[in-house]
């Protein structure tokens, strides 16, 4: 075993109870859980052949699994790439699809929010990836690492993106891309609009005031290397478990009743400066996100007896995921994570993560890894920066 700031055995086996989820598995495997439920307030209820069961702290969660949040309910996942997942009060969510497998560079995920409010942030950075936010009103692909949004059968859907981009698509084929910062409104199924400054900030207010009020709990070292084997599963195999996999169907019921109310939240200030603010807490979150995420995905790979390419692997994809100049933070988080946790491995991988920097953010690096010998880097291809 290895010590990572905890104590953590060699090997977690994954324990599922179907009978705890909304899924049916049509085939004689293990369900694969796809997260974690980190933060519970209240009711929190999940539908089951045997009827609404609620969903506790720490609860695995699984493909198709059904999500309804009661008034003055919330609940935050945490799925396997450490990114979260936040439900209002009054919110019907379906946990449509996750397939994740670091060292393949494979993330698809996608979610269903039929009524309510949510926040996404993103966890541990694959290029390509693909997460979903399917509404009644369109689907929101998003291509960044903060949106948050609210879905009504009164004012339609409103997607806001801190960081990031969203490239929004209404029911009946129109598209529009939402920049980082900016706020869109799809009040019918084929109708876009800007929303203001002024109508922004308030909405803003209403997301930290649902979403803040309550802590999201790290996960704990067996969860870690629970996530670290499913993780392991070759994407391939994954997908085939959510091909045999059927949620029961959303009951009309759940959507049909009382819906989170429109605040009358009034800012104090500058419109716009208070916007900046929100957006840039969001944007730090994130970046926390990714690093927190990177830490546990690699250690985990290791402590889980992963061999030194996948580790690279997984190393490496992190590095090419990550946005613009952040990717040396992220290459930093690789090497001083492997020299806590088993210091010769970076003498091996250490190489492959530079050669995946561009060429300007590789001289940043060793000012960022203070307490790490780097050995010395030859590149044998051309880095990002030069292609």
């Amino acid at each position: 075993m290895f010590t990572i700031n905890f104590i953590i055995p060699k090997r977690i086996f994954l324990v599922c109870i179907v009978l705890t989820s909304n899924v049916i598995y049509a085939s004689d495997s293990d369900p694969i859980h796809i997260g974690a439920a980190t933060s519970v307030v209240n009711d929190v209820l999940t539908s089951t052949p045997a009827g609404d069961k609620k969903i506790r702290i720490n609860d695995d969660l699984f493909f198709k699994q059904q999500i309804l949040t009661k008034e003055n309910s919330t609940l935050t996942i945490t799925f396997r790439d450490s990114s979260t997942f936040s439900v209002a009060p009054q919110s019907v969510v379906v946990l449509h699809e996750f397939i994740f497998n670091p060292s393949e560079g494979v993330l698809e995920k996608s979610i269903k929010v039929l009524k309510g409010s949510f926040r996404y942030i993103s966890g541990f950075p694959i290029k390509n990836s693909v997460t979903k936010i399917v509404t009644p009103f369109g689907t929101a692909g998003i291509r960044g690492s903060a949106v948050q949004g609210t879905i009504s059968a009164k004012t339609g859907v409103i997607v806001n993106v801190a960081s990031g981009d969203v490239l929004f698509e209404t029911t009946d084929g129109k598209t529009l891309t939402i920049k980082e910062g900016n706020t869109l409104s799809v009040p019918t199924k084929d109708e876009i609009c800007a929303v203001p400054v002024a109508s922004t900030a308030p909405l803003m207010q209403n997301f930290v005031n649902v979403f803040e009020k309550t802590t999201n709990l790290p996960l704990t070292p067996e969860q870690i290397l629970a996530n670290a084997e499913a993780n392991n599963m070759p994407a391939a195999t994954q997908k085939e478990a959510y091909t045999f996999s059927r949620g029961i169907p959303v009951n009309p019921q759940s959507l049909q009743g009382k819906e989170l109310p429109s605040s009358d939240t009034k800012v104090v200030g500058d419109p716009q400066q208070l916007l900046n603010k929100f957006m840039q807490d969001l944007r730090f979150k994130n970046k926390s996100q990714v690093d927190s995420a990177t830490r546990d995905i690699v250690a985990a790979a290791v402590a889980s007896g992963a061999s030194t390419d996948k580790i690279s692997q997984i190393a490496t994809n992190a590095v090419v995921g990550a946005k613009g100049d952040y990717k040396v933070y992220v290459a930093a988080t690789v090497i001083n994570t492997l020299q806590q946790v088993k210091s010769d491995l970076v003498n091996e991988v250490a190489p492959k993560v530079q050669e995946a920097l561009p060429a300007d953010q590789l001289l940043i690096l060793p000012s960022l890894v203070p307490n790490v010998v780097l050995p010395p880097f030859v590149p044998t291809k051309k880095t990002e920066l030069d292609d």
